[in-house]
């Protein structure tokens, strides 16, 4: 089962942003002296095997947070870097600046694996964390992020402002990027440090609860099971991301409700493998209705 989950993959980030995609996920792990990702076990354990291709370790070897599906196992990536992520979608952002504003979420890995000799992730501790913002700071400028300062202006907790309806409108957001740590409420914890509404840090984070000073940004992953919760949180003013299909389940059995669910919701931005059809599978994709990257959404902008 765990191999049928792990049967996906991912267009350049350049390509997906072409097709229409405003949201970007990545995983990230903690490098700092570099190379402890450079000799993946998996590529390692196949060399030689028929299909069996070479790992180009050059970019592994340098200090720095790594963008990696799961360590030693699902190691191939796009672009292997934080940095050379960012670098990429900044160079689509310049080269397209009309476009809405783009969610770059991430997830922070941390621990082993139950496959025996998996290289553990470091902790992302708030070092971690603070080495983390300098690197997204040394690609995109704080005028091209929309950041919780930016949202919360001078109201006293970022969650006051977001109920306050103190997003920038549309035209002020266009051509700029967003960032939200999707982590449980312990990591989530150590990223604001002290800071109740994260003033002073470029990212949002998937809040602890609507009650919480930063709460601002939900993942709310199950646009079924949680449908009147999102509309709810919809309605209050946060922004939501949810997804339209997981662990290929919906594109194997060509199951559409699940993606019906997540375009009524309300949900902002909507994630999924399949914005290109996987036709030995089914001919299941996500595409708006309009066929568009945006649309007025369905809650807030009900007629």
């Amino acid at each position: 089962r765990s191999a049928i989950t792990l049967d996906y993959s991912h267009l350049p980030l350049k390509e997906q942003l072409n097709l229409g995609m405003r949201q970007i996920e990545l995983d990230v792990v903690y490098d700092p002296e570099g190379g402890r990702f450079a000799d993946p076990l998996l590529p390692r354990e196949a060399a030689g095997e028929p299909g069996a291709q070479a790992y180009d370790a050059a970019q592994m070897q340098k200090p720095g947070f790594k963008v990696l599906h799961s360590q030693d196992i699902d190691v191939r990536s796009n672009c292997m870097t934080w940095i050379l992520c960012l670098s990429e979608i900044r160079s689509w952002s310049q080269a397209n600046p009309e476009h809405v504003p783009i969610l770059i979420m991430l997830n922070a890995k941390e621990g082993g694996s139950a496959y025996p000799g998996v290289e553990p992730a470091l902790d992302f501790n708030e070092a971690a964390y603070s080495a983390l913002d300098a690197e997204t700071l040394s690609v995109f400028s704080w005028h091209e992020i929309i950041t919780p300062d930016l949202v919360r202006g001078d109201h006293p907790t970022l969650r006051e402002a977001v109920l306050a309806n103190n997003w920038p409108s549309l035209d002020d957001a266009r051509g700029k990027v967003f960032f939200a740590l999707d982590e449980r409420p312990e990591k989530v914890r150590t990223y604001a440090r002290d800071k109740a509404s994260l003033q002073g840090l470029p990212m949002f984070v998937n809040s602890i609860d609507s009650s919480a000073d930063h709460a601002a940004y939900f993942t709310i992953n199950d646009p079924e099971g949680a449908f009147e919760r999102i509309q709810a949180t919809v309605t209050q003013g946060f922004i939501v991301r949810t997804r339209a299909d997981a662990n290929t389940i919906e594109a194997r059995q060509d199951s559409t409700e699940r993606r019906e669910a997540a375009f009524a919701s309300g949900a902002h931005y909507i994630s999924t493998d399949y914005y290109v059809p996987r036709l030995e599978f089914s001919s299941y994709q996500v595409q708006l209705p309009s066929d568009s990257a945006a649309r007025c959404n369905p809650v807030r902008c009900a007629p």
